[in-house]
């Protein structure tokens, strides 16, 4: 359904509704074919896997313009809204490495700063139904994104605007219980929001306490 609304939405566009369109029941059964059942505990993690094949399929075929209400990129300015759109959507799915190329791009696309509007886009970014705690797994990508924020302008922009999105996530943790969850988000916060000075890298990287 996911892909066929997806397909929908390039032929024409679409409009707001308050009918329900269909109902979708969830079971605790098997699920899946006949050749690849799965469980219910499994459900979660077939959507993530469907989602991604969809919307990778989507950054292969899409123009990128087709990220804009518009559908038309006439500035540099609308190629940097549909990087910022595009980037969001892909790390929204877990296609982190394909939103942090976008990122890359937006941040040297035009020489102005970040608009509110734009900032509220790369703010969903950590804001996915399925959560993020794949940022505490894969220190790559928090690598890649404290590499944004070292460059000056609107990659320290789009970095920090990313940290003010984790706030949401740390505060879901933070009312689950989850201290540890809690705790690796709120580090990432502060990761992408300020660049250490050399002494505070030596004495975090030292295994003994600093002099003084």
């Amino acid at each position: 359904d996911y892909d066929m609304l997806i397909r929908l939405a390039r032929l024409a566009k679409p409009v707001s509704t308050k009918a329900t369109l269909f109902y979708q029941r969830q079971h605790d059964g098997a699920r899946g074919n006949a050749r690849q059942p799965f469980s219910a505990d499994q459900r979660e993690s077939r959507w993530i896997e469907a989602d991604k094949e969809i919307l990778l399929n989507c950054y292969k075929t899409f123009e990128l313009a087709e990220y804009l209400p518009s559908r038309r990129i006439g500035s540099p300015a609308d190629k940097r809204r549909a990087l910022l759109q595009r980037a969001t959507i892909m790390a929204r799915k877990k296609l982190w490495d394909l939103a942090l190329d976008d990122w890359d791009a937006a941040a040297v696309t035009a020489d102005t700063g970040l608009t509110g509007a734009e900032k509220t886009i790369v703010k969903r970014a950590v804001l996915s139904k399925y959560g993020c705690d794949e940022l505490l797994l894969d220190r790559r990508i928090s690598q890649r994104v404290q590499a944004l924020g070292r460059h000056p302008g609107t990659g320290r922009q789009i970095a920090r605007t990313l940290a003010r999105g984790l706030l949401w996530p740390v505060r879901k943790h933070l009312r689950d219980g989850s201290l540890s969850g809690t705790a690796g988000l709120a580090q990432l916060c502060i990761a992408w929001s300020v660049r250490p000075s050399p002494l505070f890298s030596r004495i975090a990287r030292s295994n003994r306490p600093a002099d003084g």
